[in-house]
């Protein structure tokens, strides 16, 4: 598992490309949708962690590439990494599923829920 102050630096990277007064992004929406993007990939980690699943330091790893790419100019590689990340965190996704959906739900839930099979 990675120590939380690696991921936390990782992230730092990311931001740190997204609100640098270098950057040659010149739309301000798309680095808000980036450092937006940025939020449930944190709070996936944490809950997967929560469950006892390890950390995927590769989200980041992808998602800082696809930035760097982007600020550098290059919006072909950048779009062929976003659908390489793409297909690869649905892969993931689906294997994660697969590994919670073995925990046990809750034995009792409120009266006002409705369990779904």
């Amino acid at each position: 598992m990675i120590p939380a102050s690696r991921r936390l630096h990782a992230g730092r990277r990311v931001s740190a490309h997204c609100n640098s007064g270098q950057s040659s992004i010149a739309n301000e929406q798309l680095r808000e949708l980036i450092r937006n993007n940025l939020l449930p990939v944190g709070a996936s980690e944490r809950l997967l962690r929560k469950l006892g699943l390890p950390g995927d330091p590769t989200v980041i790893t992808e998602l800082r590439l696809i930035v760097e790419l982007l600020i550098r100019g290059a919006v072909t590689a950048a779009a062929a990494m976003l659908e390489t990340h793409l297909d690869a965190a649905m892969k993931r996704m689906i294997a994660q599923m697969k590994i919670v959906a073995i925990i046990p739900g809750p034995s009792v839930t409120a009266g006002y829920l409705t369990r779904v099979e």
